[in-house]
């Protein structure tokens, strides 16, 4: 790692982790390492979640992950779940947009916008490949975004959606044709379900 220092975060997991470098005790020097205890057996903490950097750029540069924490007993009924994962690409590094965004030369303040939206998908801690016969570009595929894959659905069966925007600016409109897309729990908490297709930043949401 090129930092000097790094996070990385479990956002709105526990307010003690919700940090930055400059402001939190333990920067984790290169080579170093610190473990992030979550006390879900007494906090009842449970749902969907993500992991990412929380230093200068790393969180847009990609360093982000989802998190899922099941509990003893899910309320919502279903058979299987994936988790999809929402994000925005900038093909140029923060460091460059930085430059962009900070400079005389942009005197109203107005922020880079991603080049790319992304969506990839992920089941039991794998993220789903590509389908099968098919080619994804290598600059995609080696960095295990799974492009042109799919969800594997089965008729008769009951299916959770868990969605994470990881995007650092861009919104989502999700939805899938002839479904009503019936939000059952929001940012890890349990919801009446209530039916929405927009995915704002940082948002978590299950299906």
């Amino acid at each position: 790692m090129w930092n000097k220092r790094f996070n990385i975060v479990i956002y709105h997991l526990l307010p003690l982790y919700l940090v930055t470098k400059t402001v939190c005790p333990f920067g984790i020097p290169p080579g170093g390492t610190f473990d992030y205890i979550v006390p879900v057996n007494t906090s009842d903490q449970w749902g969907t979640y993500w992991v990412h950097g929380h230093s200068f750029g790393q969180y847009v540069d990609g360093l982000q992950a989802p998190l899922v924490l099941h509990p003893p007993k899910e309320v919502a009924q279903y058979d299987e779940e994936f988790t999809i994962v929402l994000g925005d690409w900038y093909h140029e590094e923060h460091a460059v947009l930085l430059k962009q965004f900070i400079t005389i030369a942009n005197p109203n303040g107005v922020e880079p916008v991603p080049e790319s939206g992304l969506m990839y998908f992920a089941q039991n801690s794998t993220y789903l490949g590509p389908i099968a016969g098919s080619n994804p570009a290598c600059v995609t595929s080696a960095v295990e975004f799974n492009e042109n894959a799919t969800l594997p659905f089965q008729p008769g069966k009951i299916y959770r959606l868990r969605m994470v925007n990881t995007a650092a600016f861009a919104m989502f409109y999700f939805w899938i044709d002839g479904h009503d897309m019936c939000i059952i729990e929001v940012d890890g908490t349990v919801a009446v379900p209530f039916c929405a297709i927009v995915q704002n930043q940082f948002l978590r949401l299950s299906f």
